[in-house]
């Protein structure tokens, strides 16, 4: 009787099970067994930007790759083609992509001869400032965003039209912690030179004035006239300053490099690699008096020598008038740039 029961019971069971909705597992997708899952971020690349050309007074030309609106000034060079002369202005700027370099004296007919290398960094940031005063003065930037380092994106000096002097000494330092740039552009007019600190760092400035900020609507030979009369003062000159600030993520090591000749074997201090390199200050000066200038310019690990031009390809700086027979001192201040 039990066992009749039970098949009863089994025979409705199976019924119900039947008519009742099934079951299903969700599908899973499956992972081979060698596939790995990974992120990957791949960081921006930093590009070169070369510029070249021979003019007189002024070249406007664009670069291979066009500049950056922040870059870091590299290796560059200005040369007189025919003979050293005395200077009303100098200096290797970018302006919307290309290079504007400036080198003449008083008339602005004499052919010179630049080049000029920028990093273009992402995310770096900066700007164009320009000040005027005379013998050693500073230039107050904007403040330095965090984990960033400030260097030199273009520079140019300039002297009231119509007028030119000989070169002493030519600097530009960057005060670090204070966003501040130190520019002299001097010759041995009431020994104004004597202003400028022996260049050991660039880091170290010297107490000097304000210069007075060129705001719209200023014009430079209205105020360097004005400053002209002031006879109290050194000769007095236009500096502008284009400054960048790059991600110290993109920075290797920093280091300064000095020296009282033209060798790279003399140098001393901390010798760069072979790594690209974005200049954060220098000085250039002549240590027996002022000269005619016929060259100038930054190359720690050498550039090609322009035609006419003596010297070794892997001279670290170019600062000399007509011979090479001047006591000079110089300084760099750089980082390498990864």
């Amino acid at each position: 009787m039990k066992k009749i029961i039970l098949a009863i019971c089994l025979f409705f069971a199976n019924i119900i099970l039947a008519q009742a909705p099934k079951l299903t597992t969700p599908k899973t997708s499956t992972i081979a067994k060698n596939s790995k899952l990974t992120s990957t971020f791949t960081k921006k690349e930093i590009t070169t930007s070369r510029a070249s050309g021979t003019s007189n007074e002024y070249l406007v030309t664009a670069s291979d790759i066009k500049i950056s609106s922040a870059p870091a000034l590299s290796d560059f060079r200005l040369w007189y083609n025919n003979g050293d002369h005395k200077v009303r202005t100098i200096g290797i700027l970018h302006d919307q992509g290309s290079m504007n370099a400036k080198y003449s004296d008083q008339n602005g007919d004499d052919p010179f001869r630049v080049e000029a290398k920028w990093l273009n960094i992402p995310d770096a940031t900066g700007g164009t400032i320009t000040a005027a005063g005379s013998g050693t003065f500073n230039i107050q930037l904007p403040a330095k965003p965090a984990n960033t380092t400030l260097v030199i994106s273009g520079f140019s000096f300039e002297r009231l039209a119509g007028t030119d002097n000989n070169i002493r000494t030519m600097s530009i330092k960057m005060d670090q912690d204070n966003a501040l740039a130190q520019v002299s552009f001097i010759d041995d007019q009431r020994e104004d030179y004597r202003s400028v600190v022996d260049p050991v760092a660039t880091g170290i400035l010297a107490i000097a004035p304000f210069g007075t900020i060129i705001e719209t609507g200023l014009t430079i030979d209205g105020i360097l006239k004005g400053m002209s009369n002031d006879k109290s003062t050194a000769r007095p000159y236009v500096a502008t300053i284009q400054y960048a600030y790059i991600p110290n993520s993109r920075i290797i090591a920093n280091g300064s490099v000095s020296g009282t000749s033209r060798s790279k074997s003399a140098m001393q201090g901390q010798i760069p690699n072979w790594y690209q390199l974005a200049y954060r200050g220098f000085t250039l000066r002549f240590n027996n008096s002022d000269h005619h200038l016929l060259g100038m310019g930054i190359h720690l690990n050498g550039i090609n020598t322009f035609p006419g031009q003596r010297g070794t390809h892997d001279a670290p700086i170019t600062w000399q008038d007509n011979n090479m027979d001047d006591r000079i001192q110089w300084l760099v201040d750089y980082s390498s740039i990864k």
